[in-house]
């Protein structure tokens, strides 16, 4: 394996160990990763913190406020529409509404049920009067609701078209990409959602129903095992203004 350290040009040579004489050469543009990203993490010590992460001149992220929260990370999303962050626990399974400044709980939903493994926040049909927010976890993208009701029951099942054409079994990861048209040229919501076998499903939801494609990706040819822990996959997703995806892989440790 390759690892670049600077941006710039370089030709790199492989030989054969068997024969020295037979090489191939392949030249590389390195480019940084313009980019800085911000989120919710927990970290060694089992913290719950907000995090910034200039990815163009850090090497890590850099830590923000701790989270007022006892129990384990679960998900986080950022509502874009309303400014507020909330908080998924995966110990009481509740939602937090959570300030982004002291990491202090606003207010906290019941439990549920529903296992999630990574949310996005509507920006078309989200409102001040009615949040949205989406999750992915199995087969499953589960239909819109406000954040603070915590109801993730209802969903559509992908399960059978993920098996069909993909070799998934489970959705690990969700982005919102802001507003598309579909095909029938209806404002939609549009999501990118990430499959365990590193295929990207391009949702779009039109305020009652969704339709979808998917798209290979370079993740389908790294044999990804995508571990669990506490039941949960502990992926992510973010698209940027250019809408280009970030997505952070969990190992089993980190």
């Amino acid at each position: 394996m390759v690892t670049a350290v600077n941006d710039g040009e370089c030709v790199i040579t492989a030989t054969s160990n068997l024969n020295e004489a037979r090489t191939a050469t392949c030249k590389v543009t390195v480019e940084s990763v313009r980019s800085t990203v911000q989120g919710v993490l927990q970290d060694q010590g089992g913290n719950s913190r907000f995090f910034t992460w200039n990815l163009e001149t850090e090497r890590s992220w850099t830590p923000g406020a701790a989270i007022n929260m006892a129990d384990s990370l679960g998900a986080a999303v950022y509502d874009t529409v309303n400014d507020k962050m909330y908080v998924r626990d995966n110990d009481h399974i509740m939602m937090h509404e959570v300030d982004m400044t002291t990491g202090n709980v606003i207010q906290s939903s019941g439990t549920s049920w529903d296992s999630i493994n990574d949310l996005a926040a509507l920006e078309v049909f989200s409102t001040e009067e009615t949040p949205l927010v989406m999750g992915v976890g199995g087969g499953n993208v589960h239909k819109p609701c406000d954040p603070m009701s915590n109801s993730f029951g209802s969903s559509w099942r992908l399960s059978s078209d993920m098996s069909a054409y993909t070799g998934a079994s489970k959705l690990v990861a969700v982005a919102s990409a802001g507003q598309a048209l579909n095909e029938e040229s209806a404002d939609c919501d549009l999501l990118y959602v990430m499959d365990n076998a590193g295929y990207l499903w391009v949702i779009w939801y039109d305020g009652e129903s969704i339709s979808y494609r998917y798209v290979n990706t370079d993740l389908s040819q790294m044999s990804l095992e995508f571990p669990r822990k506490n039941g949960l996959n502990h992926c992510s997703m973010v698209a940027d203004e250019d809408g280009i995806l970030y997505f952070s892989y969990f190992t089993g440790t980190s």
